[in-house]
């Protein structure tokens, strides 16, 4: 609510009379509701009486004509029990009492969209996601001239929101403006060294998706990397180092990352302890060498590296996500009856439960490769159809223009022409949106080449 004013009244030990400290610490009639906190203070447990208290029994009657806004009492629990005894008929004029449990950091978790498995959370639809990214905008406009710290810090925790909800709606220029100008500054502005050079590998990982490979490359070596090694973060400087063994692989520079996977990530996460990282990087390592070509021992570092490592662990969003790397090996050697088996029964089922739509639509489009690779196109079509409308229900741009750019032309040959024609052509915009320029040169000549033979 950016247009309405929040006052906040703080109580001390001294004050007697709250309706007086309201009209002492608010500049004139307030303009909204009035946060009342700190009347412990006034509220010894020892004493027989409380003047606070009586004050508040006796002036009820100019409480609508002085205030006239809502005021919440922000109290511990035992004071509730004192303002029923004490200011009864004050007491009366409640509209309600909210109870707030005593809770853990990790228990407010759930209630985080963002923090889902460590990201925007799949399960939002695209509605839900765009009106999610207004509340943060409402919530940053009404803090613009704020200047403690610990607002500042949320203000940019929002713009980080924000910024990763439109990089999976494909409004990648907006969230690395937001990245660049709204959220990096205010890191700056409070000298907080380790979020900044935490958003400068965000900024990295949009670049990275625009294709950007080699200033993606440079952010990670000169503005993240060396800020983790002077302050002497084993895992985060890991962790980057896999980040840009990513790049690396992405340019096709195969054999340095790998090294990198296997001399410096792998053994960092050894010292630390970490067999959940270690796994992941065993995996990345079999990626590696499945684009070599090694397949025989990516898949036995999958099988026997990574997988007991989860099932050890109950992670069972890890194990389905290496389920479908194996099932992806096992694709490529030909052996389809085994690859759509884990699909079907050891991944999909996995994603359907914990409602992750981005990686069901993943896994419905790799099962229908499947089934066109053996020439079941029918029996492909109706998987890309439900995975197309999952990743478009979530707003999730790339998997739109992939799953469209395999769906199009499959539509088209079975004589739904203009669906096909259709499908690919948000397909193309889509890549162009993201600046996967190939791709859409790729999908402008599939409609081409649809058109033209309809015509003919």
């Amino acid at each position: 609510m950016p247009g309405i004013p929040v006052h906040v009244v703080r109580v001390t030990a001294d004050t007697t009379d709250l309706l007086a400290e309201i009209k002492a610490q608010v500049d004139g009639p307030p303009q909204g509701p009035v946060m009342i906190l700190g009347l412990e203070r006034a509220l010894e447990a020892a004493a027989t009486r409380y003047p606070i208290l009586e004050a508040l029994n006796l002036r009820r009657p100019e409480w609508p004509g002085a205030v006239g806004r809502p005021v919440v009492l922000w109290v511990p629990e035992r004071v509730v029990g004192l303002l029923l005894r004490g200011a009864p008929d004050f007491f009366d004029w409640r509209s309600d009492t909210i109870v707030f449990p005593e809770l853990a950091p990790v228990d407010f978790r759930p209630l985080e969209s963002r923090t889902w498995m460590a990201g925007p959370d799949p399960r939002m639809t695209a509605e839900e996601r765009r009106q999610r990214i207004e509340e943060l905008r409402s919530r940053i406009a009404a803090q613009q001239h704020a200047t403690d710290p610990a607002i500042l810090t949320s203000v940019a925790g929002w713009w980080d929101e924000i910024a990763d909800h439109l990089k999976l709606l494909g409004e990648l220029d907006e969230a690395l403006r937001i990245r660049q100008e709204e959220e990096l500054p205010v890191y700056e502005r409070l000298g907080d060294v380790r979020s900044r050079a935490i958003t400068q590998g965000k900024i990295a990982d949009v670049l990275q998706a625009q294709g950007q490979l080699d200033e993606a490359l440079r952010i990670r070596q000169e503005e993240e990397l060396p800020v983790y090694e002077r302050l002497g973060d084993v895992r985060s400087h890991a962790v980057t180092r896999g980040q840009i063994a990513d790049i690396l692989q992405d340019r096709g520079q195969l054999d340095e990352a790998l090294r990198i996977r296997q001399e410096e990530e792998l053994p960092a996460f050894a010292r630390l302890g970490d067999v959940h990282s270690r796994a992941i990087t065993q995996g990345k390592i079999a990626d590696i060498l499945q684009d070599r070509g090694q397949l025989d021992e990516a898949l036995r570092i999958h099988q026997e590296e990574e997988l007991p490592v989860y099932e050890r662990l109950g992670d069972v969003r890890s194990r389905a996500i290496t389920q479908g790397r194996i099932a992806g090996i096992l694709a490529v050697r030909g052996q389809f009856d085994e690859a759509l088996r884990i699909r079907q029964e050891e991944e999909l089922p996995v994603y359907e439960r914990l409602g992750d739509a981005v990686r069901q639509a993943a896994a419905l489009w790799s099962i229908a490769t499947i089934h066109v690779a053996q020439g079941h196109v029918h029996e492909a079509l109706p998987l890309l159809e439900q995975a197309y409308l999952l990743v478009e229900r979530v707003g999730q741009l790339d998997g739109i223009s992939a799953i469209g750019t395999t769906w199009g032309p499959l539509l088209a040959a079975t004589g739904r022409r203009d669906e096909g024609v259709a499908v690919l052509r948000r397909a193309e915009a889509g890549w162009r949106q993201l600046g996967r320029q190939r791709e859409a040169d790729t999908v402008e000549a599939l409609i081409l080449k649809i058109e033209a033979a309809g015509e003919a």
